[in-house]
């Protein structure tokens, strides 16, 4: 009933269905590798974002999940057209997923800082001097985000260890005070 062929194919299957547990530790590998933001080399801080690593996980997991579900319709005799739809439609939906979560990014250089959203095909660039007002906001268990606010009333909230990272420098030297408030100051 199964030819060497499908048990490859279900290996691989299970291959990817596990990996997709641990994919998102190669995210940031992944991204320098297809160089995906242009100017990592002149950046000073680069991260994906969360949704990025759910993207990725969700990819690979439904590249398991299509061969799997391949495997057993041809197992029950399935006309060809129908499991090659199946194992196309859930390959494309991976591929597209993986594509987004390598392009979900956030660096800053000495010209501002770069977000490339999730589903977004261009990156933005949010620039030093157009920040109107920062501030550090307590968020429980001693995590804390710092929330910019731009003279065009865009709002980004960063984790404070983006801080750590030249931000101080960069904000003072375009003027920018840093105010203190707690989560309940937010709603």
């Amino acid at each position: 009933m199964f030819s060497e062929r499908h048990n490859l194919m279900f290996a691989i299957g299970l291959v990817f269905t596990l990996s997709s547990i641990i994919a998102p530790v190669y995210l940031y590998f992944f991204q320098g590798l297809f160089s995906i933001a242009d100017n990592l080399n002149h950046s000073w801080y680069f991260t994906p974002l969360t949704p990025g690593y759910i993207m990725l996980a969700i990819g690979f997991g439904l590249i398991g999940v299509g061969l799997f579900i391949y495997v057993f319709l041809v197992s029950k005799l399935v006309k060809k057209i129908i499991t090659r739809t199946v194992l196309v439609i859930f390959t494309t939906a991976s591929i597209v997923l993986m594509y987004f979560s390598l392009h979900s990014y956030l660096y800053m250089t000495t010209d501002g800082i770069l977000l490339n959203d999730k589903f977004s095909l261009k990156e933005e660039l949010y620039k030093w001097e157009d920040i109107e007002a920062a501030s550090f906001i307590g968020i429980g268990n001693g995590h804390k985000v710092i929330k910019l606010t731009y003279t065009n009333g865009v709002e980004l909230e960063l984790q404070d260890a983006v801080y750590k990272n030249n931000m101080k420098k960069i904000l003072k030297k375009h003027e920018v005070a840093i105010g203190v408030s707690n989560e309940n100051d937010r709603k």
